[in-house]
Formats: structure tokens, sequence, C-alpha cells
């Protein structure tokens, strides 16, 4: 068995999917991809520059819970477009703008801040 990971434009998302129709074992999982263009027939980032981390502090917000673990935030970045290695900078970022709190000694979880 193998995973497959693709990229796919916008418009040719259906025509991928209805290509592997059939062939496929589960369903497929879709993700968004923030700040993505193809130019040369590669892709290629149009913004680097942070701003995703908006996205996830109003899921980590909306999520209602009291302290949240480093998976949870890693699926808030990847739910959000972001790629997994930046999860860090968001972290950091987060508790800059104090919507998550530092954890404790042998605490499992970051603790979420109200909104201010």
């Amino acid at each position: 068995m193998f995973e497959l990971r693709i990229l796919v434009e916008d418009k040719k998302l259906t025509k991928a999917l209805w290509v592997l129709d059939g062939l496929i074992v589960d369903q497929p999982v879709i993700l968004p991809v923030r700040n993505a263009t193809v130019k040369n027939g590669k892709v290629t980032a149009t913004n680097p520059a942070g701003g995703g981390w908006e996205a996830v502090a109003q899921q980590l917000r909306d999520s209602k819970q009291a302290k949240v673990s480093r998976p949870d935030i890693q699926a808030a970045v990847l739910q959000a477009g972001m790629a997994i290695g930046s999860m860090g900078y968001v972290i950091k970022k987060l508790q800059a703008k104090k919507v998550l709190g530092k954890p404790g000694k042998g605490a499992r979880g970051f603790p979420v801040l109200t909104a201010k």
C-alpha cells in the first residue's frame, strides 16, 4: 500500500477525485493550502510570511477547551492550510498574543486564555 499526496488546483479538484474514485481505500483527506501558486509547473509560495496564526487562534478559541495539546494545535495548523513545520512559530506567536499560556512543569498541554 502507498499513501499518495498531491497538490491540485481548485478547478481540477473534482476531476482528480473523479479519477481516483474506486481506486482508493479510504475517503480522501482534502486540506486547503494557503499562499501557494503554480509558476512554470512548480508550486511556489506567494507570500511565505505568516498570517495564518489568526485562523489557528480563532479555532482554538472556538473549541472552548481549557487546555490544548500539541496534536490539537497541529490539527488546527493543518486545518488553517499551514505546514506542520510552522507549528513552533504558531505556538510562539499565540503565546506572544496571549492566546496560549505557557505550560507549567509536568503539565500536559497549553492553557487557552480568554480573548481580551
